[in-house]
């Protein structure tokens, strides 16, 4: 299977999140939307100069993925693609920052004490992100958000790109067979034969997105907010309410109690 092919099973696999069935707990899609935003916020407002507190965060996208039904490894491994991206925000933090901070008996610079934080900061809000993509999948993330009254601009902004997205790889995938078939054997295009090959790429798309809009339109679409035809709409359950509860308040003790601190960390 060649990486094209892979990437499109993969955001089918992630559109549908059918990954949801095996799991222990299952969830209305606002209630893993609610959690997911408080725990962004819980990781994301929590200063640098912690990362001890920062790792007891790892709780929730451990334990959620084993109720979910997922492999933490995996998820783990998959959240680390991140760390580059990540480390270019603070790799300047150890060379202007170096004022001595003691840490758990040591001493150590800031800079080098913020970079870390930055990384395990983006690898579990990156986490917690793929937690709720693979759980809802990115049409039910998308649903929960316009359930939640987030404006259906947003929405279907967010639904557009994924659905591109598919049709980009979609397209490309086709190109890079008919060039196989027409190639004689010749696995690498040349560097000239790039731009054409972006380009007729680009213009592929646009065409065939063009008929999926008007499709889109004869089927009761306004240009806002995408229409549903099933009345199936998950309900509130007091299992939500549980898990709403009982994560936002284990992410308020993580976030305003210094455990560390108070355990002699």
């Amino acid at each position: 299977m060649s990486k094209l092919e892979n990437a499109i099973l993969t955001l089918n696999r992630l559109g549908s999140g059918a990954v949801r069935e095996d799991g222990i707990v299952h969830l209305d899609g606002r209630a893993a939307l609610a959690v997911t935003v408080v725990y962004l916020f819980g990781v994301l407002s929590l200063p640098l100069t912690g990362p001890v507190r920062l790792l007891l965060f790892a709780v929730y996208p451990m334990v959620a993925s084993i109720l979910a039904g997922l492999s933490y490894g995996r998820l783990l491994i998959r959240s680390l693609y991140i760390v580059p991206l990540v480390a270019l925000f603070a790799i300047f933090n150890p060379i202007y920052d170096r004022v001595p901070v003691e840490v758990s008996g040591m001493v150590v610079s800031r800079g080098w004490l913020t970079f870390a934080g930055v990384i395990v900061r983006g690898i579990l809000a990156f986490q917690a992100l793929l937690l709720l993509v693979e759980t809802e999948g990115f049409a039910g993330m998308c649903s929960a958000m316009r359930r939640l009254r987030v404006p259906a601009v947003l929405t279907t902004q967010l639904m557009m790109v994924y659905r591109y997205l598919t049709v980009l790889l979609t397209e490309a995938l086709t190109m890079q067979r008919a060039r196989r078939a027409r190639g004689y054997g010749r696995e690498s295009l040349r560097i000239g034969e790039w731009g054409q090959f972006i380009g007729q790429l680009f213009i592929r798309t646009v065409g065939r997105s063009e008929r999926i809009h008007r499709a889109m339109l004869a089927r009761g679409f306004n240009g806002i907010d995408l229409p549903h035809f099933t009345s199936a709409t998950p309900k509130w359950t007091h299992t939500d309410t549980l898990w709403v509860g009982v994560w936002c308040a284990v992410i308020c003790v993580l976030r305003f109690i210094d455990l560390p601190k108070l355990f002699n960390l």
